[in-house]
């Protein structure tokens, strides 16, 4: 049995774990020695078993015996019941040591590991899943004690809630990619970047974006080409930072062409659920390359050629001024159908409805052969 530090530093490392690149992997040393047995975590599907992580000193093969066919001869586990989380099962209680001599399961499988008792407890039961955490053991060790089932009975709540973070991680995890591998679809850069503008990742997009937008990587920090974009890229970077921050827009002047970019710096919320220092995710199109589709939103608002057109522009980083100039409109119009945007869209500020375009805004990159 652990003492009482190391059972603290074994709940410790139960809620590290969803942070760690090895996940729930990394308690199977720890819980095995606490409970002298191997140990994996497993969850229970109607299909079959999954493995969340194996026992230290099983096979790949074994593991996959087991999740796939084995488990339905696994007695222990059928008498879990996925309406009572937190059960805990023992299959001496469950199993005689004839049955054992005469089952492929108790016999030829665990047998051949030496692993003759077992432990089982579910820690958590949702949409039709259970998951639990299994020990087995040489006969030789004898049944469990009162002492390590209270141990294993003390651990399912911090289990529980450990691997309630991880699912959370991993489905946010799936997420980013997803997300990421459209942006770069439709040419736009994300790139996550810390306080002090250090970059943390970046899709595979970024790099152009950057270049188009006039800013570089210097020792691994975002920076912009001029002073007063150097200013103001810091300035958004350190609000979207900050706790309760929001979304700013910079405007950035791209270092060839007549047209800037409008750079979106959006806190990163991940950074609240793991405690770890806050990040700022930078959202950039590609100057020249991503052109936004906005036929379906302007519909759905009810926008006019005109409006939408502004807004196209303002979405790609044009100034007002500068595309009245360009569509030949005075700047009052060019503002009237400003305020026809705000009033459509509800929004009320120019770096908000930037925002909601480039969010909800379909976007659509040229071929590059139709490129002139």
């Amino acid at each position: 049995m652990p003492s009482p530090a190391d059972k603290e530093a074994l709940i410790e490392a139960i809620y590290q774990a969803p942070l760690e690149p090895g996940g729930l992997s990394i308690l199977v040393p720890s819980l095995e020695a606490a409970l002298g047995a191997r140990v994996g975590l497993f969850v229970k599907r109607q299909e079959g078993v999954g493995l969340l992580a194996g026992c230290s000193s099983s096979t790949a093969l074994q593991m996959a015996e087991y999740g796939l066919h084995l488990w339905r001869h696994d007695r222990a586990l059928h008498a879990l019941d996925a309406e009572r989380p937190g059960q805990i099962v023992l299959d001496t209680d469950l199993v005689t040591a004839d049955e054992r001599r005469k089952s492929p399961f108790y016999n030829d499988f665990l047998g051949s590991m030496d692993a003759e008792r077992g432990v089982y407890a579910s820690f958590l039961s949702e949409g039709g899943e259970v998951y639990y955490v299994s020990g087995q053991r040489s006969a030789r060790c004898g049944d469990y004690e009162e002492d390590e089932v209270r141990l294993l009975d003390d651990l399912v709540p911090h289990l529980r809630r450990s691997l309630q973070t991880w699912r959370h991680l991993r489905r946010a995890a799936v997420e980013r990619a997803l997300a990421s591998e459209v942006l770069d679809h439709a040419g736009m850069g994300v790139m996550l970047v810390n306080a002090r503008s250090k970059m943390v990742g970046a899709n595979s997009t970024a790099e152009a974006c950057l270049e188009a937008a006039g800013l570089i990587i210097e020792d691994g920090h975002i920076r912009a080409c001029d002073v007063r974009m150097e200013r103001q890229l810091r300035r958004a970077i350190a609000l979207a930072t900050q706790p309760r921050a929001g979304a700013v827009t910079v405007e950035l002047r791209a270092s060839h062409g007549s047209l800037g970019v409008s750079l979106l710096v959006t806190p990163c919320r991940q950074q609240q659920l793991t405690g770890r220092e806050p990040l700022a995710t930078l959202l950039l199109p590609r100057v020249g390359q991503a052109s936004t589709d906005l036929a379906s939103f302007a519909r759905a608002h009810g926008l006019t050629p005109a409006e939408a057109r502004l807004l196209d522009a303002l979405a790609r980083g044009e100034r007002i001024a500068d595309y009245a100039r360009r569509s030949g409109i005075s700047p009052t119009t060019a503002k009237s159908h400003l305020r026809a945007l705000f009033d459509k869209t509800g929004e009320r500020r120019q770096a908000d409805l930037i925002r909601l375009a480039l969010q909800t805004a379909r976007s659509s990159i040229e071929p590059a052969a139709d490129r002139n």
